[in-house]
């Protein structure tokens, strides 16, 4: 999946991220062991949790260029643990959606194929698809959807199968990339990406796939102010969906900027958010938690409904340290999982997890 990641100063994060939202939320950082060895790295890509009380997040293990392989951290309300997985080089897991009954499906890549890691009934076991995959929502056990590059894919209980998305013409440079999916039910799905020098919406509504116009078409080609890349998605229902990523600079000595639009069911409207962020979870209409990296500042807002609010991020260290947030997951409103990854410079990058409770009224 396409991350916006940036190793960031201790000095530029203690200036904070803005003022404190309306409502008393406070985040807090943990550092998950990294697997034993020398120069061993690992860091966490995805994260879902379907209660307050469970967790799954999934990431990539790093011993030299390209020894990789999976890591899966589970969360049971108390602790993280690591999950056994048979080791497999050249892999990694960058997404993961997981059911209240405890099905969880992880999809990622091992070359030029897609991996997909399924837990139930407490085992994990492992297919492989035709393409890397970079996201993937469950309403069920028996229904999921990944998307990755320019396809979809639908497990049905038994088997996945290929999807024909729309597909748009024509392609821009570079194809279409589809980089994350929300499903908020079996026959409702939103996929997000780019086309080239356009941003990218697909809707499955139960039979195919369609294009959807967005309000930052045009963005690129039209008014030359960079080219829109979604990168996460999140629907607290088929009429409520927040879609956030980056205008990418087109030329020299501009800068990313913020995107993020909203869906209420009949269009696209855009909204303004102060810093970039690469993922959003929305447990309702009017509650979704973003996280990302505006440079240099990791980034984490919060929409009550009307508005998006920056919120204060706790500075990770008192050594120079560089840590992103990549992924989120919001179990309610009020209590949110964010993930990433962690470096002091001198050792190996270490799994982070940002937890987020909500107080206020």
């Amino acid at each position: 999946m396409l991350r916006v990641r940036f190793i960031c100063g201790l000095v530029a994060i203690a200036g904070a991220t803005g003022p404190a939202p309306a409502l008393a939320a406070r985040w807090s950082l943990h550092l998950l062991p990294r697997p034993k060895g020398s120069g061993v790295s690992a860091r966490l890509n995805g994260v879902s949790c379907p209660t307050a009380l469970s967790c799954v997040a999934v990431g990539t293990v790093t011993a030299g260029a390209s020894a990789d392989w999976p890591l899966i951290e589970r969360w049971s309300g108390a602790r993280w643990s690591r999950q056994r997985v048979p080791w497999l080089a050249g892999a990694s897991l960058d997404a993961v959606s997981c059911t209240p009954d405890r099905t969880c499906v992880a999809v990622g890549a091992i070359g030029s194929h897609g991996l997909v890691e399924r837990l139930s009934h407490g085992a994990w076991t492992r297919r492989s698809l035709s393409q890397p995959l970079t996201g993937v929502s469950c309403t069920a056990a028996s229904d999921c959807t990944a998307v990755g590059g320019a396809l979809a894919f639908r497990w049905d209980g038994s088997r996945w199968r290929a999807q024909r998305s729309a597909r748009p013409r024509p392609a821009g440079p570079g194809g279409v990339r589809l980089e994350a999916v929300s499903c908020p039910s079996a026959r409702s799905c939103v996929a997000v990406g780019s086309n080239g020098c356009e941003a990218l919406v697909e809707r499955w509504n139960g039979r195919r796939w369609r294009v959807q116009p967005t309000a930052s078409d045009g963005a690129c080609t039209k008014r030359g102010i960079g080219a829109p890349v979604f990168t996460g998605v999140s629907c607290a229902s088929p009429a409520a969906c927040t879609a956030v990523g980056t205008l990418q600079p087109l030329n020299e000595g501009q800068i990313a900027r913020p995107l993020a639009e909203r869906w209420n069911g009949r269009r696209w409207s855009s909204q303004r958010m102060a810093g970039i962020t690469s993922d959003v979870s929305c447990p309702s209409a009017t509650s979704c938690t973003a996280v990302g990296v505006q440079p240099p500042l990791v980034n984490a807002e919060h929409w009550n409904g009307r508005r998006w609010a920056a919120q204060r991020l706790p500075v990770p260290g008192t050594h120079t340290l560089g840590w992103s947030l990549d992924s989120v997951s919001c179990a309610s409103p009020l209590m949110c999982v964010a993930v990433g990854g962690l470096t002091d410079y001198s050792t190996a990058e270490r799994p982070l997890v940002a937890e987020y409770r909500r107080t206020g009224r």
